[in-house]
C-alpha cells in the first residue's frame, strides 16, 4: 500500500528536466538576452532615413536647401521598413483612454467628452492618412501593393465613409473640442486637415476626394449618448487598427520581396541596400563574440570536446535467388542507401557474417495461461493479427502481445485471444460402439494420491465435454458421472443411448484433428467458456500411470448369422439339426475386443411346447430303457467357441439352448470374465476389414454354437422310422392303449431374434511408447496433440503442460510459437525481432526469456552454445537473435501443425515484462553506417524504411535486400547546446554527486531517455535494508536516505499507461548502479531510485448535453477532453508534468461547463485515488500526498447523462 507520509518534505521544488538543463546565459540562440548589435535590416533602413533628416543639404549655390531625407523617402524598401517598425500600442492606449471616458456616460457637451470624441476622430483619420500614403508610395505588382489594395477595398473604404458622416454630425452639433486629449506619445493630424488632403482614387468613385467628403451626409445615429458614441467610433478605430497591425505583421516578407525580386531601385538606394546586406555579415560575426569566447574557454582552456557522431544501425533482410539454397554474405559487405544532402553516396557495412538460407517465418501462435483464473488457457492461432485469429490490424502501427495476455476483463472487441481447447483423447478399438445402449468407463490410475479437492460429481460434469468420432462429425455429449473410486483412481462415466449415432473408427478427412490412428477416438475436453469451474488448474499436475477403458453395451442386434448352409439363417442349426450342427454369430465390433462379459438373448420362434421334454416323450421306446423324465428343456445343449487367430477356442462349458422353465421364453446365455480369462493369450485384435461371413481364412469376429446334446439332437433322423413304426402299430391295433403313441413332428429351431450384451476392456500403460496400431492416450494441446508415454526422467501427466527445461521443468505463463518453413537443421537461423519498445510493463522486473525447439513433439531447450547471439535484451528492444538449430529439431510433429520447425519463446511469470511485437522475420543482419565524409546532418534523422534495397557490389545469389524499418541509434556530432550543457554541468558537479542538483544532472546527462528527475533528500519509499533484513516504511523524515524520482520520455507511444509514464525496473537498476559510483558510499547504501506515485483525479458528475448532442458519443468525447485537460502532456501538448501542485474542483467544473455540447452539470465531485486502498472523495481541491506524487487524470471519469 502506497501510504501518504505523515510529515511532508519541506523542500518544495520540481526537480530538473532535460529541456531546462542549459542555463539561458549560455544559450547563444536565446532571444531573451540582447545581442551586441541586434538591429535588423528594417532598423538600419529606418535609422538611415531618420539620420538623413538631420543632415543639411546644400544646393549648387552652397545654400542650405532642406535635408537628405528625400533621397530615401520614396523608395519602397524604406517605406516598408518604417512600416514594420511602427508602434501601434500608443495608439491603442490613447483610443482606450478616450473610449473609457465616453463609456462612463455624461453629456456630449462636456469638455472632456468633446476631447475624447476629437481624439478618436483624429486617430481614425490619421491612420487613414497613413494607409493612403503607404498606398501612394507602393509599387504596382508587389505583394505590398496588392495587400493594401485588398484591405482598402474590403474594409477601410467603407469605414472611412462612416467616419466622415459621423464627423460631420459631431462638427455640426458642436461635439468636438478642436484639440485631442494629451498626446505626448502620439503625433496626430487634425481631422479637418486630413479631409482636405488629396487621397488616392482607390478611396472614391467621384472626381476627387473632396467631392466624396462633400457628398457624404452627416450621420448622428451613434450620438444618442456617450456609450453609443464610444461603441460606434471604437468599431471604426478597430478596423483601421487591425488593418495596420496586419500590414506590420506582413511587412518583413514584403521587405524581403523588395530586396530580392524588385530591380527598379534608384542607383543610390540600390548601392545603399547592397551595403546593408553586406553589413549583415559583419553584424552576425560581431554577435558571435560571446559564443566564440565561450568556445575558447571550454575547448582551448579546459580541453572539452564535442562528442563525435554516433553511426546509426539498420536491420536488413536478405532473400535468395530462386536457384540458390544457401549463400554466405561476408562481414564488411557494403550496401547502398541513396545519397545525402550533398548528393554523396551513403554506404552501410554488414556487421556480422550471415548464412542466408531458405528459412522463413511462416506462422506465429501464442498461448497464455491465466493463473488468476483457474489457469484458464487462451490461444491466438495467428498472433500477428488484431483478434489473434487473422483479422486485419485496425492501427496504422500494428503490434501484438508477444506472449499473450489475460482476456478475462476485456470487452469482446478488445480481445486478442480465443479460449483454447485442452484435454486428452483416447484411441482404442474397444471404443468401436455402433449400436445399443453404451456406457464407457474411463478409469484414470495416477502415480500419486489424488488431491482431496479433486472435482467430482456435478462440478466435474459441468466442466467437461466429451467428443467421440462419428461417421460425419464428432458426437457431442457430457459425462454421466465423475467419481473418485480410490485414492489413486478417478473414473469418468459416459453414456450413449440407442438413438445416439454410432462411434466409428476415426477418419481424419471427415473429422480433421490430425490423429494418426485406425481406432475410434474419444476426447475429454475442459469446458473453457465463462464457467468458473475450469479444471485445468486442478488436473494439470496429475501424474498418470495407467488408463483403463471399459465399455458396457446392451442391445447389439446387428449381427452376422450363419449356419452350415450359409448366411441369414432362419434356422440357426439348419433344416435338419444334428449333433455337430453349427451356428455362427459374427460382429466386428464385439469380437475384436477383449470381452469380460457376454450375454446372448435368443428369442425362439414357433416353439411347439413350453416343455420340450414332454413334447419329445413319444420319441422313446420302452425297449430302449430310456426314461421320458430324463429329457427336459435343459437337455438341449451346445458348446460355444470363440474364433481367435483362425482357431476356435472353447468358451466355457456347454450351454442350454432353451429357457429351462419355458422353452418359448427368451433364452439368455451368459459368459463371465472367467470364461474368457481361461483362454490362453486372449488379447484384443483389431481389423479394419468389413466382416461379411465366416470362412476358412477368417481371423476373428465370430463365436459359434455347436449342438452337442441330446444324442438324437432334435429327432429329425429318428422321426421318420419311428413315425412309420408307430403308424403301422396303430393301424394294427388302433384301440390298444398299451401301444406307444405317434411322436410329434421334430422341432427345427427357428430364430425370431438374437441380440447380445457385452462388456469389454482395454488398458493403456503410459510407461510404454505405443505403436501406431496400438491404443494410445493423447494430450490435446491448443494447436495439436501428442502421444502420452513416459520419457527418461519425464513422467506422464494426464493433461498437456506448459513448462520449460528438460531437467526440473518449470511452468510457464506465456508462450510464443514461431513456425519456420524451409529450414534444414544445423543451419543458422537469424531472426529479427522488431519490438514496440517501451511497451513492456515498467513496474515488472526483467523476465528471463526461455528458448526451446520442438523435437518429436517434445520441447528441448536451446543450449547456450546454440544461441550464438541475442541483441534483444530479453525481448525488451528490437534486435537479432542468431540460432544454431540442432539436428534434433524435427518438422513432422503433431503438437503443432506439421511441416514446420517450431521455436518456443516462454517466460515463467510476467508476460508483460517483454515488449509487444511488431514483426518477426528471418534472414536478418545488422549493418552500420560507414562515414564517407557525408553531410553532417545525415544522422540527424533515421534512415527511412526501404531506403536500402541493393548491395553495392551485386551478388547473383541474392535476389533482394530489404530494409523493413528505419535505422536506430544514430546521433550527429554533439551540437552547441548539448555541448554547453554538458560542459557547464561538469564544471559544477565535477562528476560527483553531493547536492540534489548534482544527482539530477548526472542522471539526465547519462540517461537521455529520462524526461525529469527529482532528488528528495532525507526521504525513503519502501526501502529494504539488506544488511539488517528489515523493510523501512515510506518516510519523508529519514535522515541519511536519498530518494531519486525519475520520469521517462513522455513521447513513448507504446507506454502501458500514457497517463502514468514509468521507467522500467531494469532502467531503474541501471540508474541506481550508475549513481552509486558517483556518490558517497554511505549515501549509496540508502539510495532508492523509483518512479513517481501517480495520484489520479476522477471527476464524478451528471451532465445534460445540448439538444443536438448524442449522449453516447459526447460522453466519450467529454471523458477524453477532461483527461487531456488534466494531463495535457500525455497528448503532445506543451504542458509540464510537474511534481506537487494542486487542482481545484471549480477549475475542472468550469472546464466542463465551457464545452459547447454541455448544457448544464449537476452533482459535480472530484475524488483523489492514491492507490487501490487509499482514496479521498468529494474534495474541494486535490493535492499530492507525498513529495514524489504527481496529480494526473483518471482514465475513466464517472459521467452520467441526465435528462433534466
Amino acid at each position: 500500500m502506497k501510504r501518504a507520509c505523515k510529515n511532508k518534505h519541506p523542500l518544495i521544488r520540481d526537480g530538473s528536466a532535460q529541456k531546462a538543463r542549459l542555463p539561458e546565459a549560455l544559450d547563444p540562440e536565446n532571444q531573451a538576452f540582447p545581442k551586441i548589435d541586434d538591429r535588423t535590416m528594417a532598423d538600419l533602413l529606418a535609422f538611415a532615413h531618420d539620420y538623413a533628416e538631420t543632415i543639411q543639404y546644400f544646393n549648387m549655390g552652397n545654400e542650405p536647401a532642406g535635408d537628405w531625407k528625400s533621397f530615401f523617402d520614396s523608395d519602397i524598401s524604406f517605406v516598408i521598413a518604417r512600416i514594420s517598425l511602427k508602434e501601434l500600442a500608443p495608439l491603442k492606449t490613447l483610443a482606450d483612454r478616450a473610449m473609457g471616458i465616453l463609456s462612463t456616460g455624461g453629456s456630449m457637451h462636456q469638455a472632456q467628452v468633446k476631447e475624447a470624441v476629437q481624439t478618436l476622430f483624429d486617430l481614425i483619420f490619421t491612420m487613414a492618412a497613413n494607409v493612403d500614403e503607404w498606398y501612394q508610395k507602393s509599387v504596382p505588382g508587389l505583394k505590398f501593393e496588392q495587400e493594401l489594395h485588398r484591405i482598402i477595398r474590403a474594409q477601410l473604404k467603407q469605414a472611412l465613409t462612416l467616419a466622415v458622416g459621423y464627423f460631420k454630425c459631431a462638427d455640426v452639433k458642436n461635439y468636438l473640442s478642436g484639440h485631442p486629449l494629451d498626446t505626448t506619445l502620439v503625433v496626430l493630424e487634425d481631422s479637418r486637415t486630413v479631409l482636405l488632403r488629396p487621397f488616392d482614387p482607390i478611396w472614391y468613385s467621384e472626381k476627387s476626394f473632396k467631392n466624396l467628403v462633400d457628398a457624404i451626409e452627416k450621420d448622428c445615429t451613434i450620438f444618442q449618448d456617450t456609450p453609443s458614441a464610444a461603441n460606434g467610433l471604437g468599431l471604426i478605430f478597430e478596423t483601421f487598427y487591425n488593418a495596420q497591425a496586419q500590414l506590420i505583421h506582413l511587412a518583413p516578407s514584403f521587405l524581403e520581396e523588395t530586396m530580392e525580386k524588385y530591380s527598379s531601385h534608384e542607383p543610390h538606394t540600390a548601392l545603399f541596400l547592397t551595403f546593408i546586406k553586406l553589413f549583415e555579415y559583419a553584424r552576425t560575426h560581431l554577435n558571435t563574440i560571446t559564443q566564440r569566447r565561450l568556445d575558447y574557454f571550454y575547448k582551448q582552456i579546459l580541453g572539452f570536446k564535442e562528442k563525435p557522431a554516433t553511426p546509426d544501425r539498420v536491420h536488413l533482410l536478405f532473400e535468395l535467388a530462386r536457384q540458390v539454397n544457401s549463400h554466405t554474405v561476408k562481414a564488411g559487405t557494403l550496401v547502398k542507401a541513396g545519397k545525402d544532402a550533398s548528393d554523396k553516396a551513403v554506404i552501410y557495412k554488414i556487421d556480422q557474417e550471415l548464412s542466408v538460407n531458405r528459412a522463413k517465418v511462416t506462422s506465429l501462435k501464442t498461448v497464455f495461461i491465466d493463473r488468476d483464473d483457474n489457469h484458464r488457457i487462451y490461444m491466438a492461432a495467428m498472433a500477428n493479427s488484431q483478434d489473434g485469429q487473422g483479422a486485419a490490424f485496425e492501427s496504422d502501427e500494428p503490434k501484438w502481445k508477444t506472449l499473450g495476455q489475460s482476456q478475462k476483463n476485456l470487452p469482446a472487441p478488445a480481445q486478442t485471444m480465443a479460449r483454447a481447447d485442452m484435454g486428452f483423447a483416447v484411441a482404442a478399438p474397444v471404443l468401436l460402439l455402433n449400436e445399443g445402449s453404451r456406457d464407457i468407463y474411463i478409469t484414470i490410475e495416477t502415480k500419486t494420491d489424488l488431491p482431496s479437492n479433486i472435482p467430482v460429481g456435478d462440478k466435474a460434469i459441468k466442466a467437461l465435454t466429451i467428443q467421440l468420432s462419428g461417421v460425419k462429425e464428432w458426437i457431442q455429449t457430457i459425462p454421466a458421472n465423475v467419481t473418485k473410486e480410490a485414492a489413486r483412481e478417478l473414473k469418468i462415466k459416459i453414456s450413449l443411448d440407442p438413438s445416439d449415432p454410432p462411434v466409428v473408427a476415426y477418419d481424419d478427412k471427415t473429422l480433421g484433428n490430425g490423429f494418426s490412428t485406425p481406432f475410434p477416438v474419444l476426447k475429454v475436453l475442459l469446458k473453457n467458456q465463462n464457467n468458473p469451474n475450469y479444471l485445468y488448474g486442478a488436473l494439470k499436475d496429475l501424474l498418470i500411470h495407467r488408463l483403463h477403458l471399459e465399455v458396457h453395451v446392451t442391445g447389439v442386434s446387428n449381427l452376422i448369422l450363419q449356419n452350415d448352409d450359409g448366411l441369414n439363417a432362419k434356422f440357426p442349426l439348419g433344416n435338419r439339426p444334428a449333433i455337430g450342427s453349427t451356428f455362427y454369430v459374427g460382429n466386428r465390433e464385439v469380437f475384436q475386443k477383449r470381452i469380460t462379459f457376454l450375454n446372448l438373448h435368443y428369442q425362439w420362434k414357433d416353439v411347439p411346447a413350453s416343455d420340450l421334454g414332454a413334447y419329445y416323450a413319444n420319441y422313446f421306446d420302452k425297449a430302449s430303457g430310456a426314461r421320458v423324465q430324463d429329457l427336459s428343456n435343459t437337455s438341449f445343449k451346445g458348446q460355444y467357441s470363440i474364433l481367435l487367430g483362425r482357431t476356435w477356442e472353447l468358451l466355457g462349458p456347454q450351454k442350454n439352448l432353451f429357457n429351462d422353465k419355458n422353452a418359448s421364453d427368451k433364452t439368455e446365455i451368459s459368459f463371465s470374465a472367467s470364461d474368457f480369462n481361461s483362454i490362453q493369450n486372449y488379447t484384443p485384435a483389431h481389423t479394419n476389414k468389413d466382416l461379411v461371413r465366416y470362412q476358412s481364412g477368417t481371423e476373428r469376429g465370430f463365436i459359434k454354437l455347436q449342438l452337442e446334446q441330446p444324442s438324437m439332437a432334435f429327432g429329425h433322423q429318428a422321426f421318420r422310422d419311428l413315425y412309420t413304426k408307430r403308424i403301422i402299430a396303430y393301424a394294427s391295433s388302433p384301440g390298444d392303449a398299451n401301444e406307444e403313441k405317434i411322436p410329434n413332428e421334430p422341432y427345427t429351431p427357428l430364430l425370431n431374434s438374437l441380440s447380445l450384451d457385452y462388456h469389454a476392456q482395454e488398458t493403456i500403460d503410459c510407461s510404454v511408447k505405443p505403436g501406431i496400431e496400438d491404443p494410445m492416450l493423447v494430450h490435446i494441446h491448443p494447436f495439436g496433440h501428442s502421444t502420452v508415454y513416459d520419457l527418461p526422467d519425464t513422467p506422464s501427466y494426464l493433461l498437456g503442460r506448459f513448462t520449460y527445461g528438460n531437467n526440473n521443468p518449470k511452468e510457464t505463463k506465456g508462450e510464443l510459437y514461431i513456425g519456420i518453413s524451409g529450414l534444414v537443421p544445423r543451419q543458422h537461423l537469424s531472426l529479427l525481432f522488431q519490438m514496440a519498445e517501451g511497451s513492456a510493463d515498467p513496474e515488472l522486473s526483467k523476465e528471463e526469456v526461455n528458448w526451446s525447439y520442438l523435437s518429436n513433439n517434445q520441447w528441448q531447450e536451446f543450449s547456450s552454445k546454440e544461441i550464438l547471439r541475442d541483441a534483444t535484451n530479453g525481448l525488451r528492444t528490437s534486435g537479432i537473435i542468431l540460432f544454431d538449430v540442432p539436428k534434433a529439431a524435427t518438422s513432422d510433429n503433431t503438437r503443432l501443425p506439421p511441416g514446420y520447425h517450431w521455436i518456443c519463446v516462454s517466460v515463467q511469470d510476467n508476460t508483460a515484462a517483454v515488449c509487444d511485437t511488431i514483426d518477426i522475420a528471418a534472414q536478418a543482419v545488422e549493418a552500420t553506417f560507414e562515414d564517407q565524409e557525408n553531410h553532417p546532418s545525415f544522422l540527424a534523422t533515421p534512415l527511412a524504411t526501404d531506403t536500402i534495397s541493393k548491395l553495392k557490389i551485386k551478388q547473383s545469389a541474392i535476389k533482394k535486400v530489404k530494409q523493413p524499418y528505419a535505422s536506430l541509434g544514430g546521433k550527429v556530432q554533439e551540437q552547441h547546446r548539448e555541448f554547453y550543457t554538458r560542459a557547464s554541468e561538469r564544471l559544477r558537479h565535477k562528476n560527483r554527486g553531493i547536492t540534489a542538483w548534482d544527482y539530477e544532472r548526472l542522471v539526465l546527462e547519462h540517461f537521455p531517455g529520462i524526461y525529469k528527475v527529482r532528488c528528495i533528500p532525507h526521504s525513503t519509499y519502501h526501502y529494504t535494508d539488506a544488511q539488517k533484513e528489515i523493510e523501512i516504511p515510506a518516510s519523508e523524515f529519514a535522515p541519511g536516505h536519498v530518494a531519486l524520482i525519475v520520469i521517462p520520455n513522455l513521447n513513448n507511444q507504446n507506454a502501458v499507461n500514457p497517463l502514468e509514464p514509468r521507467v522500467s525496473l531494469d532502467e531503474l537498476d541501471k540508474i541506481k548502479a550508475f549513481l552509486k559510483k558517483m556518490i558517497s558510499p554511505f549515501a549509496a547504501q540508502r539510495l532508492t531510485v523509483i518512479n513517481p506515485l501517480y495520484e489520479q483525479v476522477q471527476a464524478c458528475f451528471g451532465v445534460k448535453f445540448s439538444a443536438m448532442a448524442d449522449p453516447g458519443v459526447y460522453k466519450v468525447q467529454l471523458n477524453q477532453a477532461i483527461k487531456q485537460f488534466l494531463s495535457p502532456w500525455a497528448y503532445g501538448s506543451k504542458g509540464n508534468l510537474a511534481f506537487g501542485g494542486k487542482i481545484h474542483r471549480s477549475v475542472i467544473l468550469d472546464f466542463v461547463e465551457e464545452r459547447s455540447y454541455v448544457d448544464h452539470v449537476v452533482d459535480f465531485k472530484i475524488n483523489q485515488i492514491i492507490d487501490s486502498q487509499n482514496q479521498k472523495t468529494d474534495l474541494e481541491q486535490a493535492m499530492p500526498s507525498t513529495a514524489r506524487s504527481i496529480i494526473v487524470s483518471h482514465t475513466d471519469h464517472e459521467i452520467l447523462p441526465v435528462t433534466i
